[in-house]
């Protein structure tokens, strides 16, 4: 494997993006028909975890790189590594999600290195 030139990747770190949304009925409704008994909360809540499916990213199918995810070198820097994952982060909940509320998705490149 090639070794990573992370000089290269810091112009990256402190970078943001920020996403709107509104959290929807059929947005639930698909969640729960996905995950039905795992869900935590009743019928009228806003079942916790929904929060990563909302403001996701629109990307064409000709903007898709092999590994199914958007190019690398737009939000997130190119790293040559053959496939991505998730690594970590952080969620904060301030209040409960409700139906029918805007809800905004800020992601900042970090290093915790």
């Amino acid at each position: 494997m090639n070794e990573i030139d992370l000089d290269a990747l810091a112009p990256w770190l402190g970078r943001t993006e920020t996403k709107e949304d509104v959290l929807t009925h059929g947005l639930i409704d698909k969640f729960r028909a996905t995950f039905g008994p795992h869900l935590w909360g009743g019928a009228g809540d806003v079942p916790l975890g929904v929060h990563w499916c909302i403001a996701l990213d629109t990307v064409p199918a000709a903007a898709l790189s092999d590994d199914g995810h958007a190019a690398r070198g737009g939000f997130l820097p190119p790293v040559p590594l053959p496939a991505r994952m998730w690594a970590g982060g952080d969620v904060t909940h301030f209040t409960p999600l409700t139906i029918g509320e805007a809800v905004t998705r800020r992601s900042v490149i970090g290093d915790r290195l």
